[in-house]
């Protein structure tokens, strides 16, 4: 059996009007698609949109023909807590550094009003989007510095906040789907490890390390970026020692190498450093990788050709 268990890559609804992704994820050895919401939190509806449409039924049918999985891998705590009940409610939202309570992201974590919304909303995003896998890769918003700083959460790190989250997503989840399990998401602010809170059993580790270098392999000790991503994740496999880890990187990410502007550019992807980074992730005992594919759409495939799946299939099916 491969080292890595989950071979995937992450898109969304848009990415797919290209024809050619599921044959081609297929031919490469891969046995899960994650779609992935942007822009939050309309595209999660946009989300529950598609996978009822005839299209979306289409893409099931198609990626269950040739074993493959589709799960759900997105920030969700603005979808979870709506922002529309800041109005009334906003101490159920977080205080920033300068003691104003605000919607921008995420909620105070020590708000049992913004718990009960989040509760009722998580079984209703199990049923909207359930997990072909069991596996739910859900966590809190897209910001560098979004943790909650009211008087009852300021002695929580912001890593010790997601991981919270991620907790309670286990709880919610598992009122819908007994086997769930769940993501604890090592990325921006919350790339260090807890401090204080524990994870419950079923959250996994997932390292994003979104800020790293691609122009060196993550344990290169001769980039100075990296070298602060790879221990990182050497810190986070120690707080979660006895818990699995999952990767989500961005080799095949057309939007995060073209800096998020259309249109997109060709993937500047490097085979060595990809191999040296899956030998590093299989050495970590990584059992499951993932890569954004994001804006590698129509228009990619039109102008550029396939980006490198066979390759990235490959190297994953080598470790």
């Amino acid at each position: 059996m491969p080292t890595f268990e989950y071979r995937s890559v992450i898109l969304t609804p848009q990415d797919l009007t290209e024809p050619r992704w599921v044959p081609a994820l297929a031919e490469a050895g891969l046995n899960t698609l994650m779609l992935h919401a942007v822009r939050l939190p309309y595209d999660i509806d946009a989300l529950i949109n598609f996978r009822n449409s005839d299209v979306g039924r289409k893409l099931r049918d198609q990626c269950h023909a040739h074993t493959i999985g589709i799960e759900y891998e997105m920030h969700t705590a603005a979808w979870l807590v709506p922002r529309m009940l800041f109005r009334e409610n906003p101490e159920m939202f977080r205080m920033d550094l300068q003691g104003n309570r605000t919607p921008d992201c995420n909620f105070c974590v020590s708000s049992e009003d913004a718990w009960a919304v989040f509760d009722e909303r998580v079984r209703r995003l199990a049923v909207e989007l359930p997990s072909d896998t069991g596996r739910y890769l859900l966590f809190g918003d897209d910001v560098q510095e979004g943790a909650c700083h009211c008087p009852q959460c300021a002695a929580l790190s912001a890593s010790d906040q997601a991981l919270l989250y991620a907790n309670a997503l286990l709880r919610g989840l598992r009122e819908v789907d007994p086997a769930a399990q769940v993501s604890y998401l090592a990325y921006h602010a919350t790339l260090r490890p807890p401090e204080t809170v524990e994870p419950a059993e079923g959250v996994f580790v997932e390292f994003a390390p979104i800020r790293r270098c691609y122009r060196h392999a993550l344990a290169d000790p001769d980039c100075a970026v990296n070298r602060l991503q790879a221990q990182a994740l050497r810190d986070n496999c120690a707080f979660f020692s006895e818990f699995p880890l999952h990767v989500t990187e961005y080799w095949l990410d057309a939007s995060r190498h073209g800096g998020w502007q259309r249109p997109a550019i060709e993937l500047p992807v490097s085979l060595d450093v990809l191999r040296r980074d899956l030998e590093f992730y299989a050495e970590q005992e990584a059992f499951s990788v993932a890569t954004y594919a994001v804006m590698c759409d129509a228009e990619y495939w039109n102008h550029f050709g396939s980006p490198p799946l066979q390759e990235y299939g490959q190297a994953l099916l080598a470790r």
